[in-house]
């Protein structure tokens, strides 16, 4: 726990200024997962030795080299030009396709050029002969705190002929009946735990249209499981297939990235099924499809991941130890008491008897909880008050998030500050002790 707080304030402690709430947050240079993600997928070609290659790729704002598009405008926009590379190279290493992404974009303000929620997506197009191929793809001009060069295998071995079944491709969940704008996650061809569910789209070809499909799906054990969910989970359901259709790309007006299911006269379909949230939970599946009453079984696997876990719980101890303004001195005992199992066990016990959605796996009071004391960490800590969670504007912020409205003044010659929370009819007035400290000085009732 030492060790993770020592690099948490090394971060907070090169971003240290003036710790005022409506300044940036701090917490924002954080960054939970990769900058860009990429999938490639290989999908229907009319030339039988070819085939074509489509890429999708995302990139976090966070990770955009941008700069504002009228400078002495102060409500002007910001724009970035991403250089990315794609390069295709056969199994002797001689690169065989090589292509560029540098398209302009907007933003609309400096918040979202440093946002980590928001990003950027688009696509690009392939043809390839047919065979095995290791895929790069490569950021030129993006911030350096991540990865930005991915490799990965890229097998180009699907006929499209007779009954052939091609990998999943996760979206973001919707009504099943509405085929129009369906937006891929590009997770790294995984499906985020924060996503409510996900549709999935598989490019197939068939020789009976009325065919009826089965998918399984099985999360495989693991012994890592530090959040006490099953490691047995298995579900499976039929699937209909959408017959003379295809998967087509486009960006919208906002540049986008928008999948639409096409119409062909070719005995192509495509696969369009959910995945049902209360039964994804982080780890690694096994997916089985197959056409009901054929041996022949397409395996594929994929990720749940949570890549924007809330730091915090990243340890144990010091996750329960930031519960100590919602726990009792005699609740806090007890959860501590005990093995590292029972004491996993206490912890997630206690946050699913507070989940608002039990049906579903991912617990909202519990991510908002440890993503205020992420924030508050960050924010509202100083040279001595090293942990930002453990101040009197920490305590608040955990407790009740974030003010409506924030007031600065002055009283008999000390600065004041008031944070507003209309809802539960409260002001918290804070006095300035010295820089970047502040203490929680009177509550008022409004």
């Amino acid at each position: 726990m030492n060790n993770l707080k020592f690099k948490l304030f090394f971060l907070s402690f090169l971003l240290f200024s003036i710790n005022l709430l409506g300044q940036l947050d701090k917490s924002a240079y954080y960054s939970y997962g990769e900058q860009m993600y990429v999938e490639v997928y290989q999908m229907p070609y009319f030339n039988v030795d070819s085939c074509k290659a489509i890429i999708y790729f995302k990139v976090i704002n966070d990770g955009l080299s941008t700069q504002k598009y009228q400078k002495n405008n102060p409500l002007s926009k910001y724009f970035a030009v991403p250089s990315i590379d794609f390069i295709f190279k056969d199994s002797d290493g001689i690169i065989r396709k090589r292509v560029e992404s540098n398209d302009t974009i907007f933003i609309e303000s400096y918040e979202k050029t440093i946002s980590k929620k928001d990003y950027i997506t688009g696509y690009k197009t392939v043809i390839l002969k047919k065979g095995k191929y290791k895929f790069n793809a490569i950021a030129n001009n993006l911030n350096a705190r991540r990865n930005s060069n991915q490799k990965y295998d890229f097998n180009a071995i699907y006929n499209f002929t007779n009954n052939e079944i091609t990998e999943p491709i996760f979206c973001n969940y919707s009504n099943l009946n509405f085929i129009d704008e369906i937006k891929p996650f590009v997770n790294a061809k995984s499906v985020p735990f924060t996503s409510n569910g996900a549709r999935v789209l598989m490019p197939v070809s068939y020789t009976n249209k009325l065919a009826t499909y089965i998918y399984i799906c099985k999360k495989e054990k693991s012994e890592e499981d530090e959040n006490n969910w099953k490691n047995e989970i298995l579900f499976s359901s039929s699937v209909k297939l959408r017959p003379n259709s295809i998967i087509d790309n486009k960006l919208d007006s906002k540049s986008n990235l928008i999948l639409n299911i096409a119409n062909t006269s070719e005995n192509l379909g495509v696969l369009d099924f959910e995945l049902p949230p209360e039964k994804l939970v982080p780890g690694k599946y096994e997916m089985k499809v197959f056409i009901e009453g054929n041996k022949d079984t397409a395996k594929f696997s994929f990720n749940v991941t949570w890549d924007d876990k809330p730091l915090t719980l990243k340890k144990i101890d010091y996750a329960i130890e930031s519960m100590y303004y919602i726990l009792t001195d005699e609740e806090y005992q007890i959860m501590n008491d005990g093995s590292k199992n029972e004491i996993y066990n206490k912890f997630y016990k206690y946050w699913v008897s507070k989940d608002p959605t039990p049906e579903t796996p991912y617990n909202e009071a519990f991510n908002q909880y440890f993503n205020r004391v992420d924030y508050s960490f960050f924010n509202f800590q100083s040279l001595s008050e090293k942990d930002g969670s453990k101040t009197d504007r920490g305590k608040i912020y955990i407790l009740y998030g974030e003010p409506n409205k924030i007031s600065e003044v002055s009283e008999d010659k000390k600065n004041i500050i008031i944070w507003s929370y209309p809802k539960i009819k409260k002001q918290f007035k804070f006095e300035m002790i010295s820089a970047g400290i502040y203490k929680l000085i009177k509550i008022l009732d409004t």
